[in-house]
């Protein structure tokens, strides 16, 4: 069996330090008790697969995090977020691996227009308040 190309970022402190870099990171965030969580399992390692060498994949528990569920404002599960030089960009399209593998190259095209997240551009600057400086990315 392969290692995995999706990296699990749910412990303390690692998704800052995975994106202190500035690079670009599809997250997915889940509960291990969804139905949908774990129908999109296997599509999301696919995605992480052809990622690579354009952006990273990363997964975390949003149900045992709650902190980092409340910073990026998740809402339900599965999620996809993108962080690129600290700036979220939330996913509300379709979950197909096509469209989640297009999402990191649409949030390069679109990152003039992105805000900045309070703080300035360290990724640690997302917080519960910042719902409003995060662009909705719908492909």
């Amino acid at each position: 069996a392969s290692e995995s190309d999706v990296v699990d970022l749910s412990a303390p402190g690692a998704v800052d330090k995975a994106t202190a870099d500035g690079s670009g990171w599809l997250l997915g965030l889940y509960a291990p008790w969804g139905g949908h969580c774990e129908r999109l399992a296997p599509t999301y390692e696919k995605v992480g697969s052809r990622l690579k060498g354009t952006a990273n994949g990363g997964q975390i528990d949003g149900d045992a995090n709650r902190e980092l569920s409340q910073r990026f404002d998740i809402k339900g599960f599965p999620t996809a977020v993108f962080l690129q030089q600290g700036r979220v960009y939330s996913y509300t399209g379709d979950r197909s691996e096509d469209d989640l593998v297009r999402l990191p190259t649409a949030t390069e095209r679109n990152v003039e227009s992105a805000r900045v997240l309070p703080g300035g551009d360290a990724p640690a600057a997302v917080n519960s308040d910042s719902s409003s400086d995060s662009d909705v990315i719908v492909l």
